[in-house]
């Protein structure tokens, strides 16, 4: 994966993973009206961070020392740990599964956008293009908002790219059905993206779940 540098000169190449996490990183910061500060001074450019020294920001931020009282967090009991744990674990196990289907469903519309531009199209450009909306509406579903976690900042660059083709004039049928099929097109790229977007959170999950499973396991809760 290659991404801009830090300093904004050049490339430098990242992690799927690290991709990942910054993309989420970058959609957080874009909607938040605080500062975020990239003090790495190396590596990936984190778009809308502000990029200043490790040095020079603690010098300018650190003046003042502040008296912080944090609240003393109490330690949860073995049946509020496995209560609370099952309830982490069913819920992610879920959000798997509803991921799972819907990478299904992804992969249909891909295989209809690849035969349409293969020339081996069953379905009417209409028909695709529904099924393309289906998808769409299904993101906007609160059932799926979970994915936006992960789909957001893709899902914003895509349409992006997308919009100017929306928005372009038709005169006639034959102009309505090239638009349409460029349109259709268009979103091949997208959906691939949410496919290889959904299978890397899938493998970091299914590792990621061990721990909670083994715990859950030993207390006798699963």
């Amino acid at each position: 994966f290659s991404t801009t540098a830090y300093g904004g000169n050049g490339k430098v190449q990242s992690s799927e993973i690290w991709t990942l996490f910054r993309q989420i990183f970058e959609n957080f910061i874009a909607f938040s009206k605080s500062k975020t500060y990239n003090c790495t001074e190396g590596g990936a450019r984190i778009e809308s961070a502000i990029e200043k020294p490790f040095k020079e920001l603690c010098e300018n931020l650190l003046e003042n020392k502040k008296d912080k009282k944090f609240k003393k967090l109490q330690v949860l009991n073995t049946k509020e740990q496995v209560k609370l744990g099952l309830k982490i674990y069913q819920k992610i196990k879920k959000n798997m599964n509803l991921s799972l289907n819907f990478k299904k469903e992804c992969k249909k519309v891909q295989k209809q956008i690849h035969n349409l531009t293969h020339g081996k199209n069953k379905l009417s450009l209409e028909q695709i293009n529904q099924n393309i909306d289906k998808i769409k509406e299904k993101l906007s579903n609160k059932k799926y908002l979970f994915l936006q976690e992960i789909l957001g900042p893709t899902l914003h660059h895509e349409q992006s790219i997308l919009t100017p083709l929306y928005l372009k004039d038709i005169k006639d049928e034959s102009d309505k059905q090239n638009k349409l099929f460029a349109w259709i097109y268009a979103h091949e790229s997208l959906i691939e993206n949410i496919i290889e977007l959904l299978e890397a959170q899938d493998k970091r999950l299914k590792i990621a779940i061990l721990p909670l499973q083994d715990f859950l396991e030993k207390k006798k809760a699963l």
